[in-house]
């Protein structure tokens, strides 16, 4: 090959190496800009925190978006089924006889907890523990979480955020002795996980819910009093 047909094939060659990286180049920037945009509005989706009213009346409400998973007279559970003696022991501060709702949070629920019913915060407790999925009730003795022990009118009540596979943080707002109303914000758990209620049972108090029920943090109720 002559040696000015070499010069125009080497400059042919570079041009379109040039043109092909230049072409790498952009398609690698608009994935990156694409993947950035994903994950921003995923956290915006993530994030959200509707707005909630409180429902009027001498009600409980959930507080935490999901699915209920159960809903246990704590002694007679404790009775029947091994393994789940230690729920007595995230009871005693509530009291000798106590009912425990909890909720499954998936990844895709409103991440927020709210306070179940007006009261003064007594205490907050952080537990260290594992990151067993949140799918079974009885991970929830042994992941890490988040006690909020609450002082109402119908006696102690408690909220238990509780981390899950995917949870590596929880928020919690509150801090002891302040005052709370129904509905307002208590924490945040990242990611889906559970969270129990543990209310005192009485005669007085009415649990409305059963396994399987949906319901939304500060606004559906899980017991009358």
């Amino acid at each position: 090959m002559p040696r000015r047909g070499k010069r125009k094939f080497l400059s042919f060659i570079l041009i379109i190496l040039f043109i092909g990286i230049r072409s790498i180049i952009f398609i690698i920037l608009c994935i990156a800009v694409a993947l950035i945009i994903l994950f921003w509005l995923f956290r915006i989706y993530f994030l959200r925190d509707p707005q909630r009213t409180a429902p009027k009346g001498r009600a409980i409400v959930a507080p935490a978006d999901g699915k209920i998973m159960a809903v246990i007279e704590v002694a007679d559970k404790i009775n029947r089924t091994k393994g789940l003696g230690r729920i007595e022991t995230f009871c005693k501060d509530v009291d000798s006889h106590c009912m425990l709702v909890a909720i499954f949070m998936s990844p895709l629920s409103v991440h927020y907890q709210r306070v179940p019913l007006s009261g003064e915060v007594v205490h907050v407790k952080y537990s260290p523990g594992q990151f067993k999925p949140s799918q079974y009730l009885e991970h929830g003795l042994r992941n890490e979480k988040t006690e909020t022990l609450i002082k109402t009118v119908i006696g102690n009540i408690k909220v238990v955020q509780i981390a899950g596979i995917f949870v590596r943080r929880i928020e919690n707002f509150l801090k002891e002795d302040q005052e709370v109303k129904t509905c307002d914000k208590l924490g945040l758990i990242h990611f889906g996980s559970q969270v129990w209620a543990i209310l005192p049972k009485k005669d007085t108090i009415n649990v409305t819910i059963k396994v399987g029920d949906k319901v939304y943090a500060g606004q559906s109720i899980i017991a009358t009093y």
